[in-house]
């Protein structure tokens, strides 16, 4: 299947991009007010948060829960741009939660918020580790971020059972990215996940985190019944699987070019077991196997070292079948809209369609 995207898609997209921004900083707002009469600190706790969530961004989830708002036939564009704010103040937390796992500097070209809560607490002679004081405040700022999105999905101006289906929705579909998280960080090197563990990990954090959790909850905003929420199930499953493997391959491409990655460390620094490294563990010869394996998670490595990592990766072909999966699950989440209900706007689901293709074909 040729992976392409409708010329539609783009200026699409922008447009639902501007309508749900509204949104996303109303929510900005509402959290810095939260803390605006606190002691400085604490204020400036909360901004390292909402610079990170106002920063430039893709805003994927803020558009899904709008397309799943209209697929469902919803008109308040007032009320999902709300809805939107709070799915990007969760996604926010769990970015400063992912930013702090990763030890990462820079999240969408700005400080990463513990990295500036640190700066903040260093400058001001606060703590005797600011870096470390950094990290609490800013999961913390994080939490509160999670609480008042939480609460203002409560507080939405639908129908009680349609804001209620919502949570639930968002309730089950974020313990299930929890427990994705916790199998990506708990992954044992005496036992390594394999390639389908880590398919599975994936559609827990990809596919059921970012397109089913913001489809779901805008169609259920609009009324969607459980059963027709569920339709989006193939789609989603399969969306996120592909995305999260052009991730892996777009990392194999900076592996070595650190400076290009925006963070400090890549997926081998880092000893992430991605779908290409648990494949080329799995075919690599005894002696490329334990370099690869002893590289995993060594920050210190040389690039010369993560050249041979690549090499490894490329002669296994992890890299090649990657690419291959790509393009089947993609092609599962196109054919997936398919079988549609014919109330669902056709716009909105070639938008879907398109989606899945930018996923699988974008540059970062």
């Amino acid at each position: 299947m040729q992976l392409a995207v409708s010329e539609s898609f783009y200026p699409m997209l922008a447009a639902k991009q501007a309508d749900m921004e509204p949104g996303v900083q109303m929510m900005i707002t509402e959290l810095n007010n939260l803390v605006a009469d606190q002691p400085e600190q604490v204020a400036a706790a909360m901004a390292a948060g909402t610079n990170v969530m106002g920063a430039e961004g893709k805003r994927i989830r803020p558009v899904l829960t709008e397309t799943g708002y209209r697929l469902q036939g919803g008109r308040d564009t007032a009320m999902v741009a709300r809805a939107a704010g709070v799915v990007e103040a969760w996604h926010t937390h769990l970015l400063v939660m992912d930013d702090t796992h990763d030890s990462a500097e820079t999240r969408r070209n700005v400080d990463t918020a513990h990295v500036a809560m640190g700066k903040y607490l260093d400058k001001e002679g606060i703590g005797r580790n600011p870096q470390k004081l950094g990290t609490d405040a800013a999961l913390t700022a994080g939490f509160i971020m999670h609480v008042h999105a939480g609460r203002t999905l409560g507080k939405l101006d639908v129908a009680r059972e349609y804001r209620e289906h919502a949570a639930d929705i968002a309730a089950d579909c974020l313990v299930q990215t929890g427990i994705g998280q916790l199998r990506e960080l708990t992954a044992n090197p005496a036992k390594p996940p394999t390639p389908d563990q880590v398919l599975e990990t994936y559609r827990l954090k990809t596919g059921v985190y970012t397109y089913f959790k913001s489809l779901a909850i805008g169609a259920a905003l609009a009324g969607a019944s459980p059963q027709q929420v569920e339709l989006f199930r193939d789609y989603t499953d399969a969306a996120g699987i592909a995305y999260q493997l052009r991730d892996d391959l777009l990392g194999v491409r900076l592996i070595g070019k650190q400076e290009d990655i925006g963070k400090p460390q890549n997926d081998i620094g880092q000893g992430t077991y991605t779908w290409i490294v648990t494949t080329a563990l799995e075919r690599a010869g005894t002696r490329s196997r334990n370099f690869l394996q002893e590289s995993l998670g060594n920050t210190a490595l040389t690039a010369e070292d993560l050249d041979q990592c690549n090499r490894i990766l490329e002669q296994t072909e992890a890299v090649a079948d990657a690419q291959t999966l790509v393009e089947k699950y993609t092609t599962q989440a196109v054919n997936a809209l398919d079988a549609a209900p014919l109330y669902w706007p056709k716009p909105e689901v070639d938008f879907l369609r398109d989606l899945a293709a930018h996923g699988a074909t974008r540059k970062t």
